[in-house]
């Protein structure tokens, strides 16, 4: 058994680092994609690969040799590479195509379980293959209750509504025995060489064997095995992810504040709504977004008459962001003199601020409950020009009604600026608790609303504000750009009323979820488990295990991330962690491993 491995590419959609090393030669988390199929091939007793070179070859054969830890290594140039494609490089190799061979291409990186699997299964010609799942693209195969390859189909025949529900993603991968490649494969393919183009991909030789079902070529299944094809900066950074270890895919994951569908966590970190958006809404987004994707979106003036509609406040009350955190910033930077915050709080309402800009009322001292007329009082004696409420709060999901935030708002009716953010008032149990039915008669408040918690549409990025003081809007409006939000978003907004009743079902779905949270988290003993009445839940930790300690347990071993808190004032000292609401089957899972962590 020898190994081909072709590597005269230019790889093109991966400069500027290919402008100076072959693609074969691009690292994943420090180690060239060349090296990590060598080592492999290497290890599972390949004695000879050869590599056909093209592009910046000579790098390859310096940093290569002729010998790979004992295993031989032999180069065959293609000197057409900046004109041809891999059905020409494979053809380069004919002359040494004599025995059993693993065919790859060179920018696919693998576990070594793939390389074992295929040579300990029968002695067949076989195609590498996985699950087709999302994200992945090109040739895609059919394989019958036997284990053959019943159909290729190139990138070129999937159309639109392409069904690859039942279809595997080929690997690139090959194992091909001498007799195929010496009666069918080397001569068919010499007189598509002669007669057709060298621009093309060996892939439709395959097909027209599979198509004649002779000879029967075998699927090797490895959707348990990692593996990815790199082959632009995408790619590369999803190989970073999923072949590194455990604590560095964790400090990558947390670092980037979001990007998670490239991961394979459960996420209880992030906030979310699993009901929603539906099916039906989806598939709306999915027949226009066409569209979407190549018209501007709109201004202001047209977008807050879409949220009228949602929302059911007069237009001109109100502003659209992309998402809160841009309106936060707008106001910290241009309206805040001095701000109150109660600790703990959500971190974008300092950022920005110098320290003499900020206040901090604490409320460790009384369980997280924030008692709004001592807070008041505090405000006036700290001669704040401003205050911040976030109800619910973020991260303790403790809630003050309505009532209560009415005399709170009386009472400091003087202030110049108060900001209450009700990101997550959808989530609590008492309807009507909203200050958005009472707004017009406080001309100093500012309603602070992020959709996508509540929505479950977090990568829109969509927030608004809503206020009744006409000076503080049309300043505001001044510092958004004419278009702040994306069309895609726009049009999410116009459609949103159509699905009103599937809201608020999903919302009753939530509190389901969390109320059952809530009773299985209530059964670890470390644990002191506030009530919440939002989509998460904040915990106390006794003194057996760090709020970090416990992040990092349950990802490294149970592939889980929740939300350490002590990045956050006033919880510096690693007890508190706050665990996203999701399904109950889900729920089940995390407390089978909060029960075995300590």
């Amino acid at each position: 058994m020898q190994a081909l491995i072709l590597a005269a590419g230019m790889g093109n959609r991966l400069r500027p680092l290919s402008a100076k090393i072959p693609k074969a030669l691009v690292e994943v988390n420090g180690k060239p994609i060349l090296f990590n199929a060598l080592d492999i091939l290497q290890r599972q007793g390949i004695k000879k690969t050869h590599i056909v070179l093209g592009y910046l070859g000579d790098i390859i054969k310096e940093k290569v040799g002729n010998n790979w830890q004992g295993m031989e290594i032999n180069y065959i140039l293609n000197e057409e590479y900046d004109k041809t494609n891999n059905i020409y490089s494979l053809w380069m190799a004919h002359e040494v195509l004599n025995e059993d061979t693993i065919l790859m291409e060179c920018d696919i990186y693998f576990e070594e379980a793939l390389v074992n699997r295929l040579l300990t299964q029968n002695l067949e010609n076989r195609v590498v293959v996985d699950n087709f799942k999302a994200g992945m693209d090109g040739t895609v195969v059919e394989i019958n209750d036997k284990g053959e390859i019943k159909r290729l189909i190139t990138s070129e025949d999937q159309g639109i509504n392409f069904d690859y529900s039942d279809k595997y993603k080929t690997v690139n991968i090959y194992l091909f025995t001498k007799d195929f490649l010496q009666k069918y494969f080397l001569p068919n393919l010499e007189l598509y060489i002669k007669t057709q183009s060298t621009n093309k991909y060996y892939e439709l030789l395959l097909s027209v064997f599979i198509s004649m079902r002779n000879p029967i070529l075998y699927a090797t299944v490895i959707n348990d095995i990692k593996w990815l094809e790199i082959d632009d900066f995408s790619d590369l950074k999803k190989a970073e992810i999923l072949f590194a270890d455990p604590m560095t895919k964790l400090q990558k994951a947390e670092s980037a504040h979001g990007g998670y569908w490239r991961y394979d966590f459960t996420d209880f970190s992030y906030l979310y709504n699993l009901y929603f958006p539906t099916v039906a809404l989806l598939n709306d987004v999915r027949v226009n977004l066409d569209k979407l994707l190549i018209n501007y979106p709109s201004c202001q003036k047209e977008l807050v008459k879409n949220l009228a509609n949602w929302v059911g406040i007069e237009s001109e009350y109100l502003t659209v962001g992309n998402g809160i955190s841009e309106i936060i910033r707008i106001v910290n930077t241009n309206f805040i003199k001095k701000i109150a915050i109660p600790l703990p709080t959500f971190n974008e309402y300092e950022s920005g601020l110098k320290p003499e800009q900020l206040f901090y009322f604490d409320t460790t001292s009384n369980d997280f409950n924030l008692n709004l007329e001592d807070y008041a009082q505090a405000i006036k004696k700290e001669n704040c020009s401003a205050a911040l409420l976030i109800n619910p709060n973020n991260p303790t999901g403790k809630f003050c009604r309505l009532e209560e935030v009415k005399t709170f708002l009386e009472t400091l009716k003087d202030l110049e600026l108060i900001i209450v953010d009700e990101s997550f008032i959808g989530f609590v149990s008492e309807e009507g608790q909203s200050l958005e039915k009472v707004f017009k008669n406080y001309s100093n408040l500012v309603i602070v609303h992020s959709l996508g918690k509540e929505l479950g549409i977090l990568g829109v990025r969509l927030g608004y504000i809503v206020s009744v003081n006409d000076k503080f809007n049309n300043l505001l409006r001044t510092y958004l750009p004419i278009w702040n939000v994306n069309s895609i978003a726009e049009y999410i907004l116009e459609i949103l009323p159509k699905y009103r009743k599937e809201h608020k079902e999903s919302l009753i779905r939530v509190k389901e979820d969390r109320n059952y949270l809530l009773k299985r988290l209530e059964e670890i003993a470390y644990l002191k488990v506030l009530d919440s009445e939002t989509n998460y839940i904040f915990c106390i930790l006794d003194e057996k295990i760090k709020s970090d300690e416990l992040r990092d347990k349950l990802f490294v071993k149970h592939n889980i991330l929740i939300k350490d808190c002590s990045n956050k004032k006033g919880l510096e000292d690693k007890k508190y962690i706050r665990i996203a609401v999701r399904t109950q089957s889900e729920t089940d899972e995390l407390i089978s491993c909060l029960e075995k962590i300590i």
